[in-house]
């Protein structure tokens, strides 16, 4: 199905990406729905420094894995970026549990589900019916 395909994609990017030691991390290293890091914690598990605009601009820990390869290491993982507080240097993550994929119909269709599968992609009503997320 084509949410599986696009999760499998980000997942893969994620797992060969600057930020895989993060998303390792995540999938790997923590117990529980929650983790509260600060930037230098982060800093160590990645082993390199975050860049500038990470402790400059909170919009750099937006959940958007299109334009954000980092965003892309903690969704891939199955965790969002719940709170930034810049002035304390910390992010708190929290873990996503997905919700049971269900056949789309006319009743249920919602452009915004097809743009969290692929945000640059345009989708007609039909195809959004014949895919599962």
């Amino acid at each position: 199905m084509r949410g599986d395909r696009l999760f499998q994609d980000l997942r893969e990017k994620a797992a060969r990406g600057k930020y895989r030691p993060l998303f390792e991390h995540l999938e790997n290293g923590l117990e529980g729905d929650e983790w509260r890091a600060d930037f230098s914690e982060i800093e160590r598990i990645l082993g390199f420094a975050l860049p500038p605009s990470a402790r400059r601009y909170s919009a750099w820990w937006s959940n958007n894995d299109h334009r954000h390869s980092q965003a892309r290491a903690w969704l891939a993982a199955g965790w969002r970026a719940d709170a930034v507080d810049m002035d304390a240097e910390t992010v708190t993550f929290r873990r996503c549990h997905a919700p049971p994929k269900r056949k789309l119909s006319p009743d249920n269709w919602s452009v915004s589900r097809a743009v969290l599968l692929r945000p640059d992609a345009t989708f007609g009503r039909e195809e959004i019916y014949d895919d599962r997320i």
